[in-house]
């Protein structure tokens, strides 16, 4: 008799780990994807205008993927992925710096003061206690780069991505954020892009956006029997030993379910929110204490062929709305020569914000206004198209008390042995696509061939995800 599995969002985690169940020889399943929005991918779909794909903000697949996932992915888009040199800039001390970071480039723009108070700092280093422990992101990162870059450059721009000072972040979003947490690693990096060694300055991209990955995914597990409820609001979730109670919503009308087994990748917050019976008070109190960062992302269509020769730009001053600004037409490894492009600025916000209630035109004067601080203008006469896009749930925030609060959330969860949770969302983490894939794959594995779980052995991929380093 089949197994009956439900999965919660049709983002990378839910969609690939679908994908891999279906690979198993040794299971008998029936698969149901249950969607809030009317499309898959997530966070990482792809949409039209006209017939020119655009992303929801900015995506590649970073090239530390796990090869036996990159080869799935390239087997499920007929080979449509193709790699592709990075080439993005970062707004610092008014003038633009290639990134990945270039010697030349550094050199040739920074002030040589910069440089010396860099280095002072880091010879001071060398005779502090580098062993003490660092409540904050601004202690930890403080301690290993030194004021002047993280003055000058992160603490701005975390302001600008989580809405806290850096005094009020986790230590842990910035071990899991800033991979070269060491002025050594940052040259070390730089001297492996300059000569080309252990180089990661590339990326992976699809022909028709960055959607089509899981646009391809999607029919192909359709293909295999898997249902893909659109449009369907969790309502109540109720579980005993032996099976999942689900009532969903869609077109207004309720429809009950019951699973074998769960598989949550929707926000943590959500799914407390959504549980019978009601969990314990602090339970609900961790719930409520988590907070996410939303995202408003406003697009600008220009009539001419190319805006600048790069596929993104980051702003990390307090003084600019929008963290990074992109050009998906300069993502494709084959060059587009039609007569128009598109920018994408990505403006982190909480969903109480002016900002995200603004309107397009009250974001069209805003971006402009901003971007022209930077010596970037755009003339208005060439802007032909502009519109705004919403995210909710785009970033966990760390804040300060965020580790215990999901530690009682997870607590509870872990008590209920027929729902698990992955991604982003679920597990409250910072991660990139190719992390979340590798959860699904990981989850896969753990799923038992007589529909039990393992349980130490997701725990041992749990541990694993802690040691994740988000992928500038």
């Amino acid at each position: 008799m089949k197994k009956q599995i439900a999965i919660l969002g049709a983002g990378p985690a839910g969609l690939y780990l679908a994908y891999q169940l279906l690979k198993r020889q040794d299971l008998n399943l029936d698969i149901t994807i249950f969607e809030e929005k009317g499309y898959t991918g997530g966070l990482s779909a792809s949409f039209f205008m006209g017939d020119k794909p655009l992303d929801y903000g900015s995506h590649r697949l970073h090239p530390s993927i796990n090869s036996l996932i990159l080869n799935d992915l390239k087997n499920l888009t007929g080979n449509d992925l193709k790699s592709k040199p990075r080439n993005g800039r970062i707004y610092l001390q008014e003038k633009f710096i290639k990134f990945p970071l270039n010697l030349f480039d550094i050199l040739r723009n920074l002030s040589f003061g910069f440089f010396i108070k860099i280095i002072s700092e880091n010879i001071k280093k060398i005779f502090k206690n580098s062993k003490a422990k660092h409540g904050s992101f601004s202690e930890y990162l403080s301690a290993k780069l030194g004021e002047t870059i993280c003055s000058n450059f992160y603490f701005p721009y975390v302001k600008k991505i989580w809405g806290l000072d850096p005094d009020k972040i986790s230590a842990r979003q910035a071990e899991m954020r800033v991979s070269a947490n060491s002025i050594f690693k940052i040259l070390q990096k730089i001297m492996f892009t300059l000569f080309n060694v252990k180089s990661k300055n590339f990326f992976y991209y699809p022909k028709k956006g960055f959607g089509e990955l899981f646009d391809d995914m999607t029919k192909n597990i359709i293909g295999k029997g898997t249902k893909v409820e659109l449009h369907s609001i969790i309502k109540k979730i109720r579980t005993n030993k032996e099976l999942v109670h689900l009532t969903v919503m869609k077109d207004n009308r309720t429809k009950d379910y019951n699973f074998d087994f769960l598989f949550s990748t929707i926000p943590v917050t959500s799914l407390i929110n959504i549980l019978e019976p009601v969990p314990s008070a602090d339970v609900i109190s961790g719930s409520f204490n988590l907070k996410y960062r939303s995202m408003v992302l406003f697009y600008l269509t220009l009539d001419q062929e190319k805006f600048s020769g790069f596929d993104a730009h980051y702003f990390p001053n307090e003084d600019v709305c929008f963290t990074r600004m992109s050009e998906p037409k300069n993502y494709f490894k084959v060059p587009d020569k039609s007569n128009k492009t598109t920018l994408c600025f990505e403006i982190p916000c909480y969903d109480y914000e002016y900002i995200w209630n603004s309107s397009n035109d009250d974001l069209l004067n805003n971006v402009l206004t901003d971007l022209n601080k930077t010596g970037l203008e755009i003339n208005r006469k060439n802007i032909t198209d502009y519109f705004s896009k919403r995210l909710s749930h785009a970033y966990p925030i760390f804040d300060l008390d965020y580790e215990k609060n999901y530690k009682t959330i997870d607590g509870y969860l872990k008590e209920l042995h027929n729902i698990i949770l992955l991604g982003r969302q679920a597990l409250f983490m910072h991660d990139n696509v190719h992390h979340a894939l590798q959860m699904a794959y990981d989850a896969s594995q753990c799923y038992k061939t007589d529909g039990t779980w393992d349980t130490d052995r997701w725990e041992m991929f749990r541990r694993k995800f802690r040691d994740f380093k988000v992928e500038d």
